[in-house]
């Protein structure tokens, strides 16, 4: 049972929602930030990627970007830039690219649900990363870039939100230089006043029971469309609360990190305010176990900040116990999609060397294990066409590759994870023949997002001193996904590229 609640929101006035709004920080290098803020200077970059505003000699990690962060915020609060809504809301977001629409609910989830489980993960995290997202949320007081979520489409929800969009006036409706459009709604909250905790748990309480009642009784009716028709004076924010307590689970599709310190910051400030926070397992090791789903790691703060991520510490933390009074740090900040909506793009590599050998000596490594094509000019770049096909480009030249008859006997299909490409390609072939066993903390792979185009594996590759070699990906998909994480198991890093994604900056969640 997910608990998605409506929030309070910090966000652009209209006129300047179109220059504020920006990519999330992860998708820039420094340079391209520095770039993009060139570009618009009202960006939120300035906010979320703040080391671009700093001499180069500052650390993308120093004291000072936290800083910088919060004084910019604070300067575009007090100019005005901002405006806060008076009651609790949901928020309809629409993003429409190459004439395909992606429509996700605004919101904020509890802590709790990542804790123990309902929001399910499927990528580890990175200490480095976690800490700096924590930082950034407590420099601030404030979560500014939305957890992207996903849930099993539900018909149910899909009716409440479209009639908001039919009904509604946008906050927002503006195109961004990549061409995606991107519309905003408030979900205007009717009868039942959403700032009323009391009164809107009431109303999602009664459509909940409806629901519970045609499930009863057999009917094939949605749980959220029960709960927009059960009664006609019930609000679409009551509707969608009780439609999203109905899902059994949500999924994080990008957000990892955001989340996890979203989690440590809350259960810091519940100790910090003597709040009871049990004596189980909380963002450490072993939470969710009952339901067998995936926790998070057990990342704690460390006394001091690494250049590269330490490795894990068992250490346990508490669990949270169910509080009478959430704070707004019980909750984290996200955007909830339904599946059926969504694209995941390619998320291909580039190895910077051959681990010692020349390209022939490659090719001839690949032979005993590996189907090899070469691919002629009018047909390069090769993009794959279905699983378990790969491209590769090497000295100057594109590669259909494919499982050899001993890779696939031995491939187990059953094992959501094995059986990805990603893991296929790390296992069979990165690992053994280029030597890189950890993905994650190597400094000899790099991972592009599919959005970027395969032509941007050809510069790399030929950009590098030394022969290197680049992999292209069939993307992998949103039931692999739910796959893995319903069984509690955790992806290869960078296995999915979502597009197109939200921008950061339209939606703020303040926590004081």
């Amino acid at each position: 049972m997910a608990d998605v609640r409506p929030f309070v929101c910090c966000r652009p006035q209209a006129d300047l929602a179109a220059e504020v709004a920006a990519l999330p920080y992860d998708v820039f290098s420094r340079a391209e930030a520095e770039a993009e803020i060139t570009r618009h200077p009202h960006s939120f970059l300035r906010v979320d990627k703040s080391c671009a505003l700093l001499p180069p000699a500052v650390g993308e990690y120093d004291a000072q970007v936290y800083q910088e962060a919060a004084e910019c915020f604070d300067a575009d609060l007090a100019a005005g830039l901002y405006c806060t809504d008076a009651q609790q809301h949901y928020y309809v977001y629409r993003l429409v690219k190459d004439g395909r629409a992606q429509i996700g609910v605004i919101a904020r989830v509890a802590t709790d649900d990542y804790m123990n489980g309902v929001v399910r993960r499927h990528e580890n995290t990175r200490e480095l990363k976690l800490i700096d997202r924590i930082q950034h949320i407590e420099a601030l007081d404030a979560q500014t870039s939305p957890v992207f979520l996903a849930y099993r489409a539900d018909a149910g929800i899909d009716a409440v939100v479209a009639q908001v969009m039919a009904t509604g006036t946008p906050l927002y409706d503006f195109v961004t230089d990549d061409g995606v459009r991107h519309t905003v709604w408030r979900v205007e909250n009717g009868a039942a006043d959403a700032s009323d905790d009391t009164a809107r748990g009431t109303a999602a309480a009664d459509v909940a029971t409806a629901a519970a009642t045609d499930a009863a009784n057999g009917t094939a009716r949605g749980t959220a469309d029960a709960a927009v028709n059960a009664d006609a004076t019930v609000n679409a924010t009551a509707a969608l609360q009780a439609a999203f307590a109905a899902l059994p689970a949500l999924y994080i599709a990008d957000g990892h990190h955001r989340a996890a310190a979203a989690a440590e910051i809350s259960l810091k400030r519940r100790a910090g305010a003597g709040a009871d926070v049990g004596s189980g397992t909380g963002v450490g090791a072993g939470v969710g176990a009952e339901q067998g789903h995936p926790a998070p790691q057990p990342e704690l703060l460390p006394e001091s900040q690494s250049a590269s991520p330490p490795a894990p510490r068992p250490a346990p933390r508490p669990q949270p116990k169910p509080q009478p009074e959430q704070r707004p740090a019980d909750y984290f900040l996200a955007i909830l999609f339904p599946s059926n909506q969504l694209s995941i793009l390619d998320y291909n590599r580039v190895v910077f060397d051959l681990n010692g050998r020349t390209p022939m000596e490659f090719l001839e490594a690949l032979a005993p294990a590996w189907e090899l094509t070469a691919v002629a000019a009018a047909e390069a770049p090769w993009r794959p066409r279905q699983r378990h096909e790969f491209g590769m480009y090497l000295a100057g030249q594109w590669y259909q590759l494919r499982l050899g008859p001993e890779l696939l006997s031995g491939l187990d299909e059953t094992d959501p994870v094995a059986s990805l490409d990603v893991s296929i390609l790390q296992h069979q072939l990165i690992a053994p023949l280029l030597g890189i066993d950890d993905p994650r903390t190597s400094e000899r792979i790099a991972y592009v997002g599919g959005v970027r185009g395969l032509a941007e594996l050809e510069r790399r590759v030929e950009a590098l001193e030394q022969p290197g070699v680049a992999f292209a990906l069939y993307p992998t998909t949103i039931d692999e996904l739910f796959a893995v994480a319903d069984a509690g198991k955790l992806m290869p890093p960078k296995s999915t590229w979502f597009e197109p994604k939200p921008r950061s900056g339209l939606f703020i969640h303040q926590l004081s």
